[in-house]
């Protein structure tokens, strides 16, 4: 096993600070300013090369700002009162003035301005549902794409959520049930490990960020396994495709068609609005590579910020909202695949090396999609803001771009008319993670990721797990559990067979249920649990549903729920 790898103390880095009249203002709705209108073209062209240089033409349109701008804005929204709360955006977002929703304008434009000056393409915050400020280039650049880098793992991971939702997939489903071609060994890893990026394997760095690789596919189910899964935190993008493959097999539609159709388009992005890259072999990328809007990004963390409800449509079950931001118990910076940096627990460990970060101190129910060049969505929930950024700096490598970005929240946080508390604190010697961080290079590991091996013989038949009810209820002192049997099977496991027990029961229930079948199953409360229960009003219980297949362990499905009496 390769030992716990500790965080040592590293000084918090100086932050950049903002240079009065180097960058033009925010623009902010409701001002009537019109900034850079002359320059669109110029904008434009300089959005496309964002990823790999600051925005250009930002800096060369910067004499072109009216001298007026900041003084209109402060009073077009002097009188301002109330808070004003937005529904979810149907073709544009709606728009509120700071003060309508409970921001300092002024201290809202220079947290904007700081970012933009920090090398941000595009600029967004947004409180209560509402688009509130944005950078001064937006009205020319709001509908160029910008890249996503590893964004795109993060709504992944909210397809796989979707998918989850109706049923069709469970965290609990190994790969070999949804892609029998798998080895014994690889078919054991569950869609759980997969989006918690704690599958096991090893990697090199060169050989894990090869873009040129032809089958990710191949490459996740080929390369070595060094730790038992679960065990391990490893960054790691052949995974996310993997994952990306197994949505594809679960819900039978290419994952680019079942996403527009159940998750991108009721959201309001049309399918012309964005794309995604393929490897060779035709598959989505699904780690990278995905290009939109930044407004059209911030709709995904609206939808995770509104617990998964959409204009009265659930489109992600309670359930996923709370798992996609649980930390993984390997390493609690992370959740499936979102990032959650602020945690104490997370000790401010950050991104794939698991090195010190200076998140230590913002609330710490903040989560984030994150990626390279300083791409991110972060959502504060307990204050209701969400900040969108497209970067074109290397803000997710460096000490110094990571300090500026936490100086970017301090200075939205401390915006609000309520500020939220920020204090900066020191990472704690005595934590440490199992996060692993790859291996040595290795110049025939890295160039495998070109000349791939052929896939080693099948594994036994593995059956999908069966996917227990959220709802789950207590007549006559037994629990009643609604048990369903996925749709899609593959290979010689058709159907679900098997047991339910719980650890708050005497007896088990079978079950033999035909693919895209439900049961409703009956366990015997136990008299210490029935106790329990009565003298609560609630019980937490632990359900176990263990299919049968051609493994010994069979495949085990075990969820919590809290049962009221």
């Amino acid at each position: 096993m390769h030992p716990k790898k500790s965080l040592k103390r590293r000084k918090q880095g100086k932050s950049s600070k903002h240079v009065a009249g180097k960058f033009p203002d925010a623009f902010v709705p409701g001002s009537r300013s019109k900034l850079f209108r002359a320059g669109a073209s110029v904008v434009a062209a300089t959005f496309l090369l964002s990823l790999a240089t600051p925005p250009a033409g930002a800096l060369s349109l910067n004499s072109e700002v009216p001298a007026t701008a900041t003084t209109e804005l402060l009073d077009s929204v002097a009188t301002d009162t109330g808070t004003k709360q937005c529904s979810e955006p149907g073709s544009s977002w709606e728009l509120a003035t700071p003060s309508e929703v409970g921001f300092n304008p002024q201290k809202l434009q220079d947290a904007v301005n700081y970012a933009t000056l920090g090398g941000s393409a595009a600029v967004r915050v947004y409180r209560y549902g509402c688009l509130v400020a944005e950078d001064a280039l937006s009205p020319e650049g709001r509908a160029l794409p910008t890249p996503s880098n590893s964004v795109a793992k993060s709504i992944t991971s909210m397809l796989m959520g979707r998918a989850w939702t109706q049923g069709l997939i469970s965290p609990a489903d190994p790969v070999g049930a949804l892609l029998p071609e798998a080895d014994y060994a690889h078919g054991k890893i569950t869609v759980d490990n997969l989006a918690t990026m704690t599958s096991g394997n090893e990697q090199t760095l060169t050989h894990d960020f090869n873009l040129a690789m032809p089958d990710r596919i191949r490459d996740a189910l080929t390369i070595p396994l060094i730790h038992e899964p679960g065990e391990y935190y490893n960054y790691w993008q052949s995974g996310v495709s993997l994952l990306a493959e197994a949505v594809t097999r679960a819900v039978g539609h290419d994952i680019q068609d079942y996403a527009q159709t159940e998750l991108f388009g009721p959201i309001g992005i049309p399918r012309e609005r964005w794309s995604w890259l393929r490897d060779s072999q035709g598959r989505t990328a699904a780690y990278f590579g995905l290009s939109m809007t930044v407004d059209d990004y911030g709709r995904f963390g609206e939808l995770l910020r509104r617990d998964g409800v959409w204009k009265g449509q659930r489109l992600l079950s309670e359930e996923y909202t709370q798992y996609a931001v649980n930390p993984s118990d390997p390493y609690p910076c992370s959740a499936a695949l979102i990032w959650r940096p602020a945690l104490p627990e997370c000790n401010g460990a950050f991104g794939p090396t698991a090195e010190p970060g200076p998140f230590l101190g913002l609330p710490s129910d903040m989560w984030e999609f994150q990626g390279a060049a300083g791409q991110f969505v972060t959502v504060f929930p307990s204050q209701d803001v969400m900040v969108v950024r497209a970067g074109a700096d290397d803000a997710t490598a460096t000490p110094t771009s990571q300090s500026t970005r936490r100086e970017f929240f301090d200075m939205v946080l401390g915006a609000l008319d309520t500020p939220a508390p920020s204090p900066h604190l020191t990472p704690r010697d005595d934590i440490s993670h199992k996060a692993y961080g790859g291996a040595t290079e290795d110049a025939f590991f890295t160039g495998s990721s070109v000349v791939q091996p052929a896939l080693p013989a099948p594994g036994p038949r593995r059956a999908r797990a069966s996917i227990i009810a959220e709802n789950v209820s207590v007549v006559a002192n037994r629990l009643v559990v609604t048990v369903s049997c996925p749709k899609l099977h593959f290979g010689p496991a058709p159907g679900c067979t098997g047991a339910l027990s719980s650890d708050a029961t005497s007896d088990t229930s079978s079950y033999n249920m035909q693919p895209g079948t439900q049961a409703q199953l009956q366990l015997r409360l136990t008299s210490q649990a029935n106790q329990d229960l009565t003298k609560n009003g609630e019980l937490s219980v632990a359900i176990r549903a263990t299919n049968r297949d051609g493994t010994a362990e069979g495949t085990i499905a075990t969820v919590p729920r809290l049962v009221r009496g």
